[in-house]
């Protein structure tokens, strides 16, 4: 059965679409299996399943305990993440059956994200935009081209990063940063050592070739946590965050 985007073209599930991005092809299989808080860049699905956030009502596809309803151990970690954040964010929500696991996902965040390091937070905003625009994951496109808008303040960037990083308005460094990161995340098993001597050539020490390198896999793992359990984008009034 074929499905219809928001462009009014028919899919047929079981055929593969690809489409070049910062040349690296994307695969488009079976798409009435994916969220609809997981597509690819340019198409929206629509499904029957589709579940949306209502308010400060978390929708999703598993149990969520809400800030409301937590005790002890679940309610001192969503103080802790509102403490650091200035709200609890859905992806950090879904973790809410395992408390433990909220908790050092928000300190793994906070190191990558925020942790000494020469990578700049336009950077490491820059990676996190891209991994998400690769994978299709619109939740964390949403807010990381707003940290992104926030550090950068150049839309033009942001833009480029959305559609074809290789024309972004960036230096060559940062290029060929781009470059590991989109490879990593579309082909790990053709990655070589090459791929780091190149970085090394344009002045990446080793130190931030692993910051890069970890940024690059911690937002893999993100957009799959937000993709496998259906974790929906907050609603503009929702996402005030501490960028």
């Amino acid at each position: 059965m074929a499905l219809r985007t928001s462009s009014n073209r028919c899919i047929d599930p079981n055929r593969v679409l690809t489409n070049a991005i910062g040349g690296f092809h994307l695969e488009r299989a079976r798409a009435h299996r994916r969220s609809p808080h997981f597509r690819r860049p340019g198409e929206t699905v629509f499904a029957h399943s589709a579940t949306i956030s209502i308010g400060f009502q978390m929708r999703a596809w598993i149990k969520v305990v809400e800030e409301g309803e937590a005790k002890e151990e679940l309610a001192k970690t969503y103080d802790e993440v509102r403490g650091s954040r200035g709200r609890v964010s859905n992806v950090m929500k879904i973790h809410s059956l395992d408390p433990e696991a909220m908790k050092l996902h928000l300190q793994l965040y906070l190191h990558l994200m925020y942790g000494k390091s020469s990578i700049t937070r336009t950077q490491r905003e820059m990676i996190a935009v891209l991994v998400s625009q690769l994978n299709g994951c619109q939740y964390c496109v949403t807010h990381h081209e707003e940290a992104l808008r926030a550090h950068s303040r150049n839309p033009d960037l942001i833009k480029s990063l959305k559609d074809d990083f290789s024309n972004a308005p960036i230096s060559e460094r940062d290029r060929v940063m781009l470059e590991y990161v989109a490879k990593l995340t579309r082909q790990p098993s053709l990655v070589a050592e090459t791929d780091v001597r190149r970085m090394r050539e344009v002045g990446f020490t080793d130190e931030e070739i692993l910051r890069v390198n970890l940024i690059t896999s911690y937002f893999n793992f993100v957009n799959r946590i937000v993709a496998g359990l259906g974790t929906p984008v907050e609603e503009d009034k929702e996402r005030v965050y501490m960028y």
